[in-house]
């Protein structure tokens, strides 16, 4: 009898803002590990989350030659107090 075929794991590309949002993203990546490969890309606070995910997207090889792959992106941010201000 040969090997059973196992669904492939979907693959999930997560940038972060800030430390609290590292965090969670650890958390999703321990729980969900049995179903999903969850590969985090840590900055330190940008100010637009959205370009760092597109740079990223375009110049990091290894994510790029993983987007065939690559089922999902989430970008985990929060907004200070003085982010409503403006």
């Amino acid at each position: 009898m040969g090997r059973q075929n196992r669904p492939s794991k979907q693959y999930v590309c997560v940038f972060c803002e800030g430390k609290s949002e590292i965090v969670y993203a650890n958390f999703l990546r321990q729980k969900f590990q049995n179903v999903a490969v969850i590969r985090i890309c840590k900055e330190p606070r940008q100010a637009n989350l959205f370009k760092l995910a597109q740079d990223q997207l375009e110049k990091n090889v290894r994510l790029k030659n993983s987007i065939e792959v690559l089922n999902e992106i989430w970008l985990f941010f929060d907004l200070e107090k003085t982010d409503l201000a403006k």
